[in-house]
């Protein structure tokens, strides 16, 4: 910009209107710069309009409308969502079973009583950590509580002694039944 002005200028000084000239014949223009002249009014004017014929709010709520999925994206995706967790709880249940009904075999094959054997298998299944295996654990448990191991046999003995009238013990069954006896027939008589 600075060439073009020296070449309008040259060595001479200018009158405005010899100026104005110079400016005509180069095809450059003069604007007020803070009268916003280097942009035509009438695009200016225009652009203005266009800017307050724009419905904003109405662009944004239709933007919203299209990310929270007013075309039914959510409900599907809800859907998808409930299915899954429905299949997961079911998964988890049918899992659950199969570990117990594992645990059922190996607890039986491995010397327990069929009868407890569910239990047992339960009872192992909780003390099973990272650290403790299932195998380990059924060992524990089976030296913990033998009365469940198949191999154990609870034999009750039946305590031969009694009291005798006198309160002494005695260990002699049938000794304390004669007594009875006779107590028996002496008051009937």
């Amino acid at each position: 910009m600075e060439e073009e002005l020296k070449e309008l200028f040259g060595e001479n000084s200018l009158s405005y209107d010899d100026f104005s000239k110079a400016i005509e014949e180069k095809g450059m223009k003069l604007a007020n710069l803070s009268a916003g002249g280097y942009v035509a009014k009438t695009k200016y004017d225009d652009d203005v309009k266009k800017a307050k014929n724009l419905d904003y709010k109405k662009k944004y709520e239709d933007l919203e409308a299209s990310i929270q999925g007013d075309d039914g994206i959510n409900a599907k995706l809800k859907n998808i969502t409930t299915e899954r967790d429905d299949y997961k709880s079911k998964y988890e249940d049918l899992n659950s079973k199969y570990s117990i009904l594992e645990a059922t075999t190996k607890v039986t094959s491995a010397g327990i009583k069929p009868e407890f054997a569910e239990f047992v298998a339960s009872k192992v299944l909780k003390e099973v950590t990272d650290t403790i295996d299932f195998e380990t654990a059924l060992k524990s448990f089976k030296a913990k509580n033998p009365q469940y191991n198949s191999e154990t046999t609870i034999t009750r003995k039946k305590v031969g002694s009694s009291l005798s009238l006198d309160g002494k013990e005695t260990n002699n069954q049938n000794e304390t039944n004669q007594i009875m006896n006779d107590l028996i027939r002496s008051a009937r008589d």
